[in-house]
């Protein structure tokens, strides 16, 4: 893999504001729309990710390795009720083409939410009953 400042074509010195405008001039470049290719794109949009995030690009510097972004808790609650309706979806035994499966997704993840507004309000008890 090449190195993510060549990528971006910018010092290991540079500000976040060089690498945005660096970013925003290959991204330009690269993208296929303008006659680049999805494999050069993407790794411009890599190198950006890294390098525009401190922590990120700590890591980096440190180890010459790309750690991958880990979703916060409440998006990966998120995606994993998503995850679960589609493969709901995809094992029915129903016509998939006339289900309504933004509605299915829509209220599986509002159910997730009364789940989690019941936790807490039990969670919240739970404390109250220990301070008392």
């Amino acid at each position: 893999m090449s190195d993510l400042y060549q990528v971006l074509g910018v010092k290991r010195a540079a500000t976040k504001e060089q690498i945005r405008r660096a970013y925003r001039r290959r991204a330009k470049i690269s993208h296929p729309d303008s006659g680049g290719s999805a494999h050069e794109f993407g790794a411009v949009a890599t190198a950006y990710g890294v390098l525009s995030d401190t922590k990120r690009r700590e890591q980096y510097d440190r180890t010459g390795e790309i750690e991958p972004t880990q979703p916060d808790n409440f998006d990966a609650s998120a995606i994993e009720v998503i995850a679960q309706k589609f493969l709901m979806i995809i094992y029915a035994k129903h016509d998939v083409a006339s289900m309504d499966i933004a509605g299915l997704v829509e209220e599986a993840i509002h159910e997730d939410i009364a789940q989690r507004n019941i936790n807490i309000s039990s969670q919240r008890r739970a404390v109250q009953r220990a301070t008392e």
